[in-house]
């Protein structure tokens, strides 16, 4: 991945970022709340050692003193003694030693100067814990040392707490989003996914004949049944053109073509690609069959076509009485364009088996203009490789971020060791894999029963569904 590609990855991911710091920073939040680590009060008191030394500054005795005093003092909140003493007065459920722990005292350097600092969660507390302190002095201390004490600041309880007792919890989240995004690069980085159009080229060396930009969020289209709208008709006509020019240009046009649609891996992208372009070529009047092999995903194309379940959908060779015309139907509102349903041939299953459907298969292309396979995928698929030798044009359909290219150039290589050579890629940014997607997906055979009803064109926009109904 170049850095282009690693800062779409960040935008692209940066909710689910955003996110998982939100909400591990939040957790230890509540964590430490509930632990009393946060929030913290920190209250500070000044007091001055001297007092009338300063009457005799001379006297070498008494700057000697205020020296000794000083030092004693910055260590004297540290003794039990003193905490205990503390606790005692403030009647706190703390121990001595988490006591001392919330203490603090400092010179200001240069000065006579100590601060006296008390970190407490209540500020009350923590003001009267400062003011304690300075009490404890004052009794501990000897006599002669207790008017080179001068009070200059009392403590008061602080109104906001401190804004470094969150530095744990913002750390964390810190933490949390790195550790989520390096398993995406770690993820990316072993899967190898395609971005782009540049990427098709550099890496398979192939043309990309169009790319299919995103549908804001297809689970719901998909499950209305208005997805094949979705897209510009124009788009799926380009792509009919573009097909028709390379068969054209490599084995000239004539009856009986076959087009494979073909994927690294299961979605509904492909399946979509298939689907559009036999509905483009029907609606250019030319008599359409397609042909869907999809085990994995059999409900994709019925609701792609908002068309009920048919009759017959078993493998063709099964019934060799039955002419193989007899499984194909025409698809309503599509006087041109029928469609046949099979399960694919299994990867072990004898070649003789896969040679008899595809026999099967050529009678039912003969007696069409143009047929439209959607095929999976050629390593899971024996089939899939003996159809691509009879195919007219073979399309490569990848999934923008989701198609890896390991798995791509391995049923790369099964086709081209098979002497077959893929004539152009479409690449189809859908983002189809989604949790909300993946339930829309699910639930919608249900509520396509439910509703029983077909596409409806919409008011507003009338001549656009008419010109994507004609083009696809």
């Amino acid at each position: 991945m170049d850095i282009r590609n690693i800062l779409l990855l960040v935008w692209r991911r940066f909710w689910l970022l955003a996110l998982v710091a939100v909400g591990t920073g939040t957790a230890v939040y509540l964590v430490m709340v509930r632990a009393g680590v946060i929030p913290q009060y920190t209250a500070t008191a000044v007091i001055s050692i001297g007092g009338d030394m300063y009457q005799d500054a001379q006297d070498a005795a008494y700057l000697d003193l205020a020296d000794s005093m000083r030092a004693n003092f910055m260590h004297m909140a540290q003794l039990q003694i003193v905490t205990e003493a503390i606790i005692q007065t403030l009647q706190l459920p703390d121990s001595p030693e988490a006591v001392a722990d919330m203490l603090d005292v400092s010179l200001v350097e240069g000065t006579n100067l100590l601060i006296i600092q008390a970190t407490y969660s209540d500020p009350v507390t923590a003001a009267a814990m400062a003011n304690a302190v300075i009490d404890q002095f004052g009794r501990f201390a000897p006599a002669r040392w207790r008017n080179f004490i001068l009070v200059l600041e009392s403590a008061s309880a602080p109104t906001s707490p401190d804004g470094t007792a969150v530095l744990p919890v913002i750390l964390t989240a810190f933490v949390a989003a790195l550790a989520t995004s390096s398993l995406f690069f770690l993820r990316e980085y072993l899967h190898h996914p395609f971005y782009e159009e540049r990427d098709v080229a550099e890496l398979l060396q192939l043309p990309t004949l169009i790319h299919l930009k995103q549908i804001p969020f297809i689970g719901w289209r998909y499950l209305r049944g208005d997805l094949l709208v979705a897209a510009s008709g124009t788009t799926w006509w380009s792509l009919k053109e573009a097909c028709r020019l390379r068969i054209a240009q490599h084995k000239g046009l004539a009856d009986g073509q076959l087009v494979l649609v073909l994927s690294a891996d299961g979605g509904l992208s492909r399946t979509l690609t298939a689907v559009q372009l036999a509905l483009v070529w029907a609606g250019s009047g030319e008599k359409t069959l397609l042909v869907d092999l999809d085990s994995e995903q059999p409900q994709t194309l019925r609701c792609l076509l908002n068309y009920s379940p048919m009759d017959g959908n078993a493998n063709l060779p099964d019934q060799p009485g039955t002419h193989p015309a007899n499984f194909a139907h025409t698809v309503p509102g599509h006087p041109r364009l029928q469609v046949a349903t099979a399960e694919p041939a299994d990867q072990r299953s004898s070649s003789r088996r896969a040679a008899d459907r595809l026999e099967a298969l050529h009678a039912l292309v003969k007696e069409n203009a143009v047929t439209v396979v959607n095929a999976p995928p050629v390593n899971t698929s024996l089939e899939t490789a003996m159809i691509a030798r009879q195919a007219t044009l073979v399309l490569l359909v990848l999934d923008v971020r989701h198609t890896g290219y390991r798995l791509t150039a391995e049923n790369l290589a099964i086709l081209n060791t098979a002497g077959i050579y893929v004539d152009g890629v479409v690449l189809a940014d859908l983002g189809n894999r989604t949790a909300l997607f993946t339930l829309a997906y699910k639930a919608a055979p249900y509520y396509r029963r439910l509703r029983k009803q077909g596409r409806s064109a919409p008011s507003e926009d009338r001549l656009s569904y008419e010109i994507s109904n004609r083009t696809g």
